[in-house]
């Protein structure tokens, strides 16, 4: 058995569209999990593929994806406190300068806003754990992915599960990547403070590095 986990804004919808739409061989079965399942969910002993991200364009796709509210692919309207905070910091720069600007309300709000913004303020280690529970479990992760190279890795996982090359990941809308209009640059000092808040992630992407080159067949089920 191979579980999906799905990270946020990790590409985790157009790959469960990809691998749900290939006929499996015999034998082969795959579980595609929600955004709230954890790898100390998944049993121990079955295999696991998930995707990451570097935690900047993370959280620009996260925060552009609230002002769209999901569309074209969903329609998710935005919360009360989300209206608030994307009033308050209409762009993914505004909200990152003041993370740790001067003015302590200002800082109140932003960490306000990373908490009631879907999809924005999660870190790694809300699905993966530490380092250690990671590593722990290397044995049974068939792939840990990264979004920017979505397409190669999924080549690569559909040579691991026996797939038909014919299987493609979408594209266009059902893709349910953001418009090129959106805003999308950070200056130094928004990158710097993004750094800052994220940093519990990096021991994790290290951990990830490694695991990348560390994809084998999977077990007989």
């Amino acid at each position: 058995m191979v579980h999906v986990l799905h990270i946020r804004k990790t590409g985790g919808t157009a790959l469960k569209d990809a691998l749900a739409a290939c006929p499996k061989p015999s034998g082969v079965r795959i579980v595609f999990h929600g955004h709230f399942v954890r790898l100390a969910d998944i049993p121990p002993g079955d295999e696991v593929v998930f995707f990451v991200r570097d935690p900047i364009t993370r959280f620009v796709s996260g925060f552009n994806g609230r002002l769209r509210e999901g569309r074209p692919r969903y329609d998710v309207p935005l919360s009360a406190s989300e209206r608030k905070a994307l009033n308050r910091f209409p762009t993914p720069d505004d909200l990152a300068l003041g993370l740790y600007a001067d003015d302590p309300s200002t800082r109140h709000q932003a960490h306000e806003a990373m908490r009631e913004l879907r999809n924005v303020g999660t870190r790694l280690a809300d699905w993966l754990g530490d380092v250690e529970e990671l590593m722990a479990r290397r044995d049974t992760i068939l792939m840990a992915g990264w979004t920017d190279t979505l397409s190669e890795d999924f080549q690569r996982l559909k040579a691991l599960l026996c797939l038909s090359p014919e299987c493609r990941l979408p594209t266009g809308e059902s893709a349910h990547r953001a418009p090129e209009t959106q805003p999308r640059t950070l200056s130094d000092n928004a990158v710097a403070n993004l750094r800052r808040w994220f940093a519990d992630d990096e021991p994790l992407l290290a951990a990830c590095r490694e695991l990348a080159g560390r994809t084998h067949q999977p077990i007989a089920n």
